[in-house]
């Protein structure tokens, strides 16, 4: 194996491109969705690229969604991030990847990119009492959700406690007039 051949599988088995210090958001290989290897990787890649300079990093979002707590896991770490970070949003970016591009302190998409924002989706199968618990914890990750799209669209929670009763898809240009992305990728 050359050396270049190695290059190419560690790449791709971390999604990562150190020169460039762009990070691809890699979900898992059944489903493609966002899950707990999808976060590891992502905070992995951001820790080692933060390890070797303070410049600007580019996160490349493929994805119809996935774990909302591994959404988070994602946002906490983007956000928290000493390099200023660009989203690139392109193919898909739904659900808990529309989560994910909200943490960048840029948010771009290309022009063809489709959007799907939603309230989550919530399976309980458990005890009266338990079942409770978790509704109460759904509707508290609601509201939050609703305030971080508020902090970064300067649109009131409540808006979006209106416009999220029902999925909502969008393109790429709709995101930008909704302050969901702040530039199309032409």
């Amino acid at each position: 194996m050359t050396d270049k051949d190695t290059i190419v599988e560690l790449y791709h088995s971390v999604g990562l491109h150190i020169p460039s210090r762009r990070i691809y958001v890699e979900c898992n290989e059944e489903d493609g969705q966002i899950d707990h290897n999808t976060a590891a990787k992502l905070i992995k890649n951001i820790h080692i690229l933060e390890q070797t300079s303070l410049d600007p990093i580019e996160v490349w979002i493929n994805t119809p969604g996935g774990s909302e707590p591994d959404g988070y896991a994602m946002y906490n770490v983007i956000a928290a991030s000493k390099c200023h970070i660009r989203g690139i949003a392109v193919g898909e970016c739904s659900s808990a990847g529309t989560l994910v591009l909200q943490a960048c302190d840029v948010r771009c998409a290309f022009a063809d990119t489709y959007f799907l924002y939603h309230d989550g989706t919530i399976s309980i199968n458990a005890e009266m009492r338990s079942a409770e618990v978790q509704a109460d914890a759904n509707r508290a990750s609601r509201l939050r959700y609703y305030q971080l799209l508020s902090d970064r669209t300067g649109k009131p929670a409540s808006y979006w406690n209106r416009k999220l009763s029902k999925d909502l898809c969008l393109t790429a240009e709709q995101c930008l007039h909704e302050n969901l992305i702040d530039e199309i990728i032409k």
